[in-house]
């Protein structure tokens, strides 16, 4: 009975203890001071006042809160940029015609022709006879007066008239002319409004190259054609001569009468070709010879007067082989170096692509005088044939 007793007298002092520190817990416990509220200055005239409030933080992503397997990954999808288209330049022609139209010139010849009525005059007279002229065009090329043209609009010409750009008519003297190359040099007095064109090289002008035509159309005043390149290295084409040293620039550029002898333009302005007819009218196939060649033959021209071409001495076909000799003239350089019919030619001074055109084209304009050396194949095997060329003889000349 009394250890009851005790039991229960233990038991109630514990619980009386544990009241008491239940009740001490249940006091308000001391707030930390606030932070005072900043005053306003010049620098911050609206100063935001301070909170005791936990800062709040953010809930996650909505598509967190789902279950993972549930959900592709997630991707930021950025749009491309698109590239800037490439921009194309065409030339300004307008440009092009302002600058270099007074380069050139307008040419008007005129000479006697017979008249083609029947006569009725008694036979001890002479023929009535009246003047043909012709129209066409041509090109300043240096301040001394000089310029080019073709050789049909002056050949036989009694006199030459020549227009500049200002309106200005002058008498032409004929320097001389070439009818291989279908070219003509003229000279005026020198004067202060000549315009002399600048040279392009025709060996850089590739196919599919912006060109443009400056000329005197049916005897109008300046007009200007534009094209392309159509082609390159064109021969065999008949167009009033026959020559075996032409290398035609092919052209859409449209030439009219009157524009041949004046001058083709690339978009640098630079010539790079003397107009020398239409193919067929209303065809846009157009020809120009070449400024590199051109440009040898105006330096003989200036020098002599004429054009003195170099000669071989052979007769050739080209084969599924390559060029051959058909035939060696006697007395001709060919005769001298030893070559003969069957031998294969595949080299001309350091040119390997040999064609029969670029081969005539070679012999004629390398030059008189001039040595060169010939690659040759005879019965497979190769050996170098030195040769010294000459003028051609009389019957050989164009």
């Amino acid at each position: 009975m009394v250890n009851r007793l005790g039991i229960m007298g233990l038991v109630a002092a514990l619980s009386f203890v544990a009241c008491i520190w239940g009740c001490d817990d249940r006091r308000e416990r001391p707030r930390l001071p606030r932070a005072p509220v900043p005053a306003p200055s010049a620098d911050n005239p609206n100063p935001t006042p301070r909170t005791d409030k936990p800062p709040v933080t953010p809930k996650p992503p909505e598509h967190y809160l789902y279950p993972t397997s549930t959900l592709k990954p997630f991707h930021v999808v950025r749009k491309r940029r698109k590239k800037p288209a490439k921009r194309i330049y065409f030339p300004s022609f307008a440009r092009l015609f302002r600058e270099h139209s007074p380069s050139v010139v307008n040419i008007s010849t005129s000479q006697k022709a017979l008249s083609m009525l029947p006569r009725k005059t008694p036979q001890l007279e002479d023929p009535p006879s009246g003047l043909r002229h012709s129209l066409g065009s041509g090109f300043v090329i240096d301040r001394q007066g000089y310029i080019l043209t073709s050789f049909h609009i002056v050949k036989g010409a009694e006199s030459i008239q020549v227009t500049l750009y200002d309106g200005t008519r002058v008498e032409a003297r004929l320097i001389g002319g070439d009818k291989a190359s279908n070219l003509a040099l003229l000279q005026i007095p020198p004067a202060a409004n000549l315009k002399p064109v600048r040279w392009g090289n025709s060996a850089e002008l590739q196919v599919g190259e912006w060109v443009f035509a400056i000329g005197n159309p049916f005897g109008l005043s300046h007009t200007i054609t534009k094209g392309i390149v159509s082609a390159k290295h064109r021969s065999n084409i008949s167009l009033g001569t026959k020559s075996s040293y032409a290398d035609y620039i092919q052209t859409d550029a449209s030439l009219n009468p009157g524009n041949a002898g004046g001058p083709l333009f690339n978009v640098r302005g630079e010539v790079i070709g003397v107009n020398i007819a239409d193919k067929e009218e209303g065809k846009g196939i157009s020809f120009a010879m070449p400024s590199n060649l051109a440009r040898l033959v105006v330096q003989q021209l200036k020098k002599s007067g004429k054009v003195a071409r170099s000669w071989v001495g052979i007769t050739i076909e080209e084969t599924k082989e390559g060029v051959l000799v058909k035939r060696v003239l006697p007395k001709s350089p060919a005769e001298a170096a030893g070559l003969k019919p069957g031998d294969r030619i595949e080299g001309w001074n350091g040119h390997t692509s040999i064609t029969a055109q670029t081969l005539r084209w070679l012999a004629g304009n390398t030059g008189v005088g001039k040595t060169v050396k010939m690659r040759i194949r005879r019965a497979g095997k190769l050996f170098v044939a030195k040769l010294t060329l000459t003028s051609p003889p009389s019957d050989e000349r164009e």
